[in-house]
């Protein structure tokens, strides 16, 4: 892996992956809250081994995408695939591996960073069965404390592993969960606005995790509002805005006319 301060290097891609499995499909989806529509008509299919970025207006429903694919919200209409199967199957099997929002945490519950990461081994711990499975993380085979404390040091956060999780910064944070889904070794990663509020150091650290993670056969979605990091890092890039706008390869897709009906005119393309 490269410095934290190292030069990025570009991914140039010409043609979108496809698979005969798509690692993420959805079909005709909607999702609403209190009866409101959040989600209309939503349909893509998305090959495995991609960096997908999906962007959008803030209130596109973005997030709740990834609720859905999570299985933390039920869609009010159409199907949810991941890999060929339900969502429930794949979270079963530990193939999805999901970083929320900051504000999603709860950064005063007392636990530290080693156990944050060795949290994202529990579907692998209850897989082997026995009586581990039911007893505190700190029992768990001694193998998922070397894989936790692995994923840290990829992040670069080995010395913070015994520090309370609400004591780091921002950027720390989202290392930290970064690593707790290394450590999940799951297929999909979903990765809810992870450059948000970072220093270029760990913006660095991210993007050579997640070159690796590809590499490594692992699909990427990621929600973002930062054009750059898309037009540089992106295999693909969706346009949500309630309902899909456009999606395809970056160059295609970010284009002035594409992003006047995504955000109706309130942002264009720096030149």
């Amino acid at each position: 892996m490269n410095d934290a301060t190292g030069v990025r290097q570009r991914q140039t891609t010409t043609q979108i992956p496809r698979s005969s499995t798509a690692a993420v499909a959805a079909n005709r989806v909607s999702a609403v809250y209190d009866r409101d529509p959040v989600l209309r008509d939503v349909s893509f299919s998305l090959g495995a081994g991609q960096l997908v970025a999906i962007v959008g207006p803030n209130g596109a429903g973005k997030s709740t995408l990834f609720k859905l694919l999570t299985g933390i919200k039920k869609p009010a209409g159409g199907t949810v695939s991941v890999f060929g199967d339900t969502v429930y199957r794949a979270r079963r099997d530990n193939r999805i591996a999901y970083v929320p929002q900051e504000a999603e945490i709860d950064w005063d519950y007392p636990i530290v960073v080693h156990d944050v990461v060795l949290s994202g081994r529990f579907g692998r711990i209850r897989e082997e069965g026995g009586l581990r499975r039911i007893l505190p993380p700190r029992f768990a085979a001694r193998r998922h404390h070397e894989v936790s404390a692995s994923a840290l040091d990829a992040v670069g956060m080995s010395d913070y592993a015994g520090r309370p999780i609400g004591a780091l910064s921002g950027g720390q944070k989202k290392r930290v969960f970064l690593a707790r889904a290394i450590a999940q070794d799951a297929d999909l990663l979903l990765l809810d606005e992870p450059l948000a509020g970072i220093d270029r150091a760990t913006e660095s650290v991210f993007f050579d995790v997640l070159v690796e993670l590809k590499a490594a056969g692992k699909t990427v979605l990621m929600i973002t509002h930062d054009f750059p990091t898309v037009e540089q890092f992106a295999d693909t890039v969706m346009l949500l805005s309630r309902s899909v706008i456009e999606i395809g390869a970056p160059a295609a897709v970010l284009t002035d006319e594409n992003l006047e009906r995504t955000y109706h005119g309130s942002v264009r393309r720096a030149r």
